[in-house]
């Protein structure tokens, strides 16, 4: 009805995916390039998760118009397939002839020999399941069977889970935790900002023919910015029913009156605000640990016990029955994360790294025993506060930044220490969860000042000694700033005991570094040692890979 008014040729803002007019702003264009990237490689599972309306449906037809006929593409539309029928649904779409009697064990062995011969003939095949958080859990779990299709070199079949953020919390079920571990890339769609608000609705009118200035005024967009949420399927609906206000007004430009009439004539729930939930959780966390060390102080005042000591043990006493055991978690800030969290800042726009989650926050212990502090007293009531004596101070509740032991073996900091302490601002903890004594200083930085080459020629040195029986870890892909992180593993290796490696890769002009980490006898080994590895690490999803494999794909 107003397509004339605007100068439009067809309507602009239908919500069918069209690839036509994919935006590539909003983090859209650069997932559907890793996307890409990811599938080539030929490793793992990979996840997409965003909100209802975010867009999920027109990145997997881009991704399919994009891979073109360099991979055969299978899509599952019908998340509510049951364990017994996914293989034979997978087969139907690649023509694979199978009988509807055969059992899921028979369709899976002819899968696998129709992937063989695909793989013989350089075909790569992809399944791009949508909806996958309404999968059965069951379902999700026979998924993990097409994983095991592979060569000695190669996945035969890749998987591309799309799906809302329920799809986390059903992965999240310690039952189906070995298809979760095998999750090689994972992608989230953030919503639009207000600035990706005000490119997408110009782009799409000029898609559609308009070619005037822009038609929604700023006020218009950031209206239509907050009532969305930043969620496309929105945007296009308040974009449309305020374009036809706009016409019925017979104005040539869209207001935040024309917004607001169309959010009346629909019926959105309240979209969550992520960002501002995001500063709220910032703010508690700063509050709460001046807060939480405060509360502590005048607890353990309260009850006369010996000032605490922070350590680095997570796990709690055994019998809580006094109030100087209570446990205060103070939440990490800035200032007490390790450096291993983030690497130097890029120097240049554009460059991106990957960056460890932030460390374990470690908790307030109990106070260690007067025989253990010397020099100390305990404090005795008084009305009136005591005068300050002059023998040394007891050691005070240290930032988490700086080195202690476990408990309660724990011995006092000389009162005047003035060395330099070298570990990270949060211990790095070992796959036992422990870190070296304090007395036992890690190496001065100096001597781990790695660079790039002495790193590429200790792991060349390591694929030509290693025994290809073995097993090792592959944490990451690293895609840039391999120098910054190359000093983080050295660092890192000082106090978890193992060795990492790298090996280069290239994806057309660049060059990518994959992380392994240590040499295992044993596949049940290394399994078991992603579960000691630090959360920092296994927030990565490191998975089990054979050092044979690895070779061969030198």
């Amino acid at each position: 009805m107003y397509h004339d008014n605007f100068g439009l040729n067809q309507p602009p803002f239908r919500n069918t995916p069209d690839t036509r007019v994919f935006y590539k702003g909003g983090k859209r264009g650069a997932i559907l390039e890793a996307l890409e990237y990811a599938i080539l490689q030929g490793e793992g599972i990979i996840k997409v998760v965003g909100e209802v309306g975010s867009g999920k449906t027109m990145l997997c037809r881009m991704l399919e118009s994009r891979l073109g006929k360099k991979v055969e593409t299978v899509f599952i539309a019908n998340p509510s397939l049951t364990p017994e029928n996914i293989f034979h649904a997978i087969a139907v779409e690649l023509h694979i002839d199978v009988a509807e009697k055969n059992d899921k064990f028979q369709v899976l062995h002819s899968l696998q020999n129709d992937l063989i011969q695909k793989h013989a003939a350089g075909r790569r095949v992809v399944v791009l399941v949508e909806e996958a958080q309404g999968m059965p859990l069951a379902t999700l779990e026979e998924i993990r069977l097409l994983s095991n299709l592979e060569t000695s070199s190669s996945k035969l079949l890749q998987l591309v889970l799309f799906g809302q953020p329920e799809l986390d919390v059903n992965l999240s079920v310690p039952s189906i935790r070995q298809l979760r571990e095998r999750i090689s890339y994972q992608f989230h769609l953030p919503p639009f900002t207000q600035e990706d608000v005000e490119e997408y609705l110009i782009m799409r009118m000029r898609s559609a023919g308009y070619r005037g200035p822009t038609p929604f005024q700023p006020g218009a967009c950031r209206r239509i910015c907050k009532l969305s949420g930043g969620l496309t399927r929105r945007i296009n609906l308040l974009a449309d029913k305020a374009l036809l206000a706009a016409y019925i007004e017979k104005k040539d430009r869209v207001s935040t009156r024309h917004v607001n009439q169309a959010a009346a004539e629909s019926s959105f729930t309240a979209v969550r605000d992520w960002r501002r939930t995001t500063r709220i959780a910032t703010l508690v966390a700063l509050i709460g640990v001046p807060l939480a060390g405060g509360l502590g102080f005048y607890l353990a005042g309260v009850n006369q016990t010996q000032p605490t000591l922070i350590s680095p043990s997570t796990t709690p006493p055994e019998k809580p029955d006094e109030v100087t055991q209570i446990q205060v978690k103070p939440q990490p800030t800035p200032e007490t994360q390790t450096t291993l969290e983030q690497p130097p800042a890029p120097k240049q726009a554009g460059e991106e790294i990957i960056t460890f989650p932030a460390p374990t926050t470690p908790n307030l212990s109990p106070a260690p025993t007067a025989t253990e502090l010397s020099g100390q007293q305990r404090p005795v009531p008084n009305d009136k506060p005591s005068p300050p004596e002059q023998s040394p101070q007891p050691p005070h509740a240290t930032p988490a930044q700086q080195p202690t032991t476990d408990l309660p073996s724990v011995k006092p900091l000389p009162a005047n220490r003035t060395d330099p302490i070298h570990p990270p601002s949060a211990p790095v903890t070992s796959s036992t969860e422990t870190i070296a004594d304090k007395d036992t200083a890690p190496p001065p930085k100096g001597e781990m000042n790695h660079t790039l080459s002495q790193k590429l020629a200790a792991s060349n040195q390591w694929f030509k000694t290693a025994d290809p029986s073995h097993y090792t870890l592959q944490i990451m892909v690293v895609t840039n700033k391999i120098d910054a992180w190359i000093q983080e593993m050295a660092n890192a290796e000082a106090h978890m005991g193992g060795k990492f490696f790298i090996k280069p890769t290239t994806a057309g002009n660049q060059t990518n570094y994959i992380v392994f980490y240590n040499d295992y006898a044993s596949f049940s080994n290394a399994r078991a040692d992603i579960e000691r590895l630090p959360q920092k690490l296994r927030q990565f999803t490191p998975f089990v890979q054979s050092i044979k494999r690895v070779l061969e794909k030198r």
